[in-house]
């Protein structure tokens, strides 16, 4: 939960320092933040399914199959990512344009987003460390590595977009390279942790589990009807855009500063679901499998005698 807080902190923060570059900045990311609500609709889809798996794997103690369910999921979300991401990259500036983006807004969040979409592995990625993590016990990690993904973020957001010290003046792209470069640490942090063997359940690079596609299309099933609300939300706001775009950039600077405060009770709600919903699934397998086994005797034997 306080991770989840901290991320949500870390967009208000990062608007702050991309709105003293002035509105126009403000408009590009919040018209191409409700394109990449639209496709971060498929990181959701694996990572509740994802949930549901590693927690039920290690809650019955199978830890081969709890390291495969991770190493599926962070599988999956680069295969995700790719698709998504190449789709975002070629068509970002159609898709500024339709919806509503003009002028200058258009090329910044043109060089904003594709900034975004080549790291959009590692955003997904990096969600499934913050997801096994919490799935097999450990939030503590998961936690201490969001706080510091997040700081990280924050110093170099100002570095990075004036150009302070010795760092490239960037303007709103520093603002899309310092979250790439954070949720890459994030993402290299959280492997070292799982192939360290610092945490529940440890990684290996030759698996003892063999990959199955059966196992990502499961991850795919579960988690797709909680998917297909966050698409409606997203696409909710995909055609809102639009009509807030008509207003003018500076109307679409003080909607998108709104909608960065207003989800940061949203994204504190979503972490303890988080949370919660895994350790109940560990508790419950993990009581299942320990219930005590009853033998009915057999119908036939018993008239036998």
């Amino acid at each position: 939960m306080i991770g989840f807080a901290a991320l949500n902190i870390y967009d208000i923060v990062d608007m702050f320092w991309v709105a003293k570059l002035g509105a126009e900045p403000v408009a590009a990311i919040t018209i191409f933040s409700s394109f990449y609500w639209v496709i971060s609709s498929a990181n959701q889809i694996a990572g509740t399914g994802s949930v549901a798996v590693i927690s039920r794997r290690y809650g019955e103690k199978n830890y081969p199959e709890t390291e495969r369910a991770i190493k599926d999921t962070i599988l999956l979300k680069w295969m995700l990512a790719i698709f998504f991401g190449s789709i975002g990259f070629f068509l970002i500036d159609k898709i500024l344009v339709l919806l509503g983006a003009k002028g200058d807004v258009v090329n910044m969040g043109i060089r904003y987003g594709k900034v975004q979409f080549l790291g959009l592995g590692f955003a997904f990625s990096t969600f499934t460390i913050y997801t096994a993590l919490r799935s097999i016990g450990n939030p503590n990690i998961a936690m201490a590595i969001m706080l510091g993904s997040t700081g990280l973020n924050l110093i170099l957001d100002p570095f990075l977009i004036f150009g302070w010290w010795f760092f490239p003046k960037l303007g709103v792209v520093g603002a899309a390279v310092a979250s790439v470069i954070s949720f890459s640490t994030a993402f290299f942090t959280g492997l070292l942790v799982f192939f360290s063997g610092k945490c529940n359940v440890t990684l290996h690079l030759k698996s003892r589990v063999r990959l199955k596609v059966k196992s990502l299309l499961q991850i795919i099933r579960i988690g797709l009807p909680t998917g297909i609300n966050n698409i409606s939300f997203s696409f909710a706001r995909l055609i809102i855009m639009p009509l807030v775009a008509v207003f003018g950039t500076g109307v679409v600077a003080i909607y998108g500063i709104g909608m960065r405060i207003s989800s940061l009770g949203i994204m504190v709600i979503v972490g303890m679901g988080l949370k919660v919903s895994g350790m109940s699934i560990i508790l419950l397998t993990s009581a299942s499998s320990k219930a005590p086994t009853i033998t009915l005797p057999n119908p036939k034997s018993t008239a036998a005698k």
